[in-house]
């Protein structure tokens, strides 16, 4: 079965994501010359629970939907808080490749997606003396026993340091590095696909 994200389906989640985020708790846009991702964080009621909706995507190696849940809260330490959870990635990648020709025709093969189940979490800190400054850093990934259809591996980090332009607005810069593993066919092996890595910049507002 192979999986992929139609331009048309893509565009209705990033139309439906962002609608969503005038009802959401905090939402944030970042980007980069390549990358674009839309992300909305919904507290459900006073019990910790944090839902996360995102779309990310890149317009030469593909998209990744996912949606999010972790119980988010106070780690102990002033300004300090985190969470762990479970998340639900779609993963489409847009990669290709093809074997050395001996003949005219020469066979390739583009990689399908397919879904992920990865585990982790985030932190975020805002120090006491600076509290107008914020820091945050996340860890998702999924073993083999976690990835289903084509995939076999999942894995997403990222960081990144705000700072307040006002009490209810942030800019922010950061890092994010999001890859998978994607089984092959009788011709070709297991390929590692890149989906975004590097600097990005963004706004995120609360609400």
């Amino acid at each position: 079965m192979q999986f992929s994200l139609p331009k048309s389906i893509l565009a209705v989640v990033f139309s439906s994501l962002f609608v969503s985020t005038i009802f959401a708790n905090s939402a944030e846009i970042s980007l980069n010359s390549n990358t674009f991702k839309l992300q909305g964080d919904f507290e459900l009621g006073n019990n910790g629970l944090v839902i996360e909706a995102s779309a990310l995507h890149n317009q030469d190696r593909g998209n990744v939907l996912g949606i999010a849940g972790l119980l988010f809260g106070d780690a102990g330490a002033e300004g300090l808080n985190a969470g762990v959870g479970v998340k639900l990635a779609l993963v489409d990648p847009d990669i290709s490749d093809s074997l050395v020709c001996i003949t005219v025709i020469c066979p390739e093969i583009e990689y399908d997606g397919g879904v992920a189940l990865p585990i982790g979490g985030k932190v975020t800190y805002v120090p006491a003396a600076y509290n107008r400054m914020n820091a945050r850093a996340y860890l998702w990934f999924a073993p083999d026993v976690l990835s289903f259809d084509k995939m076999t591996k999942y894995q997403e980090i990222g960081a990144d340091v705000g700072f307040n332009i006002t009490r209810s607005a942030d800019v922010f810069v950061g890092y994010r590095n999001v890859k998978g593993k994607f089984k092959g066919n009788e011709f070709f092996g297991s390929a590692t696909a890149t989906i975004d890595t590097g600097m990005h910049f963004g706004i995120r507002g609360t609400f």
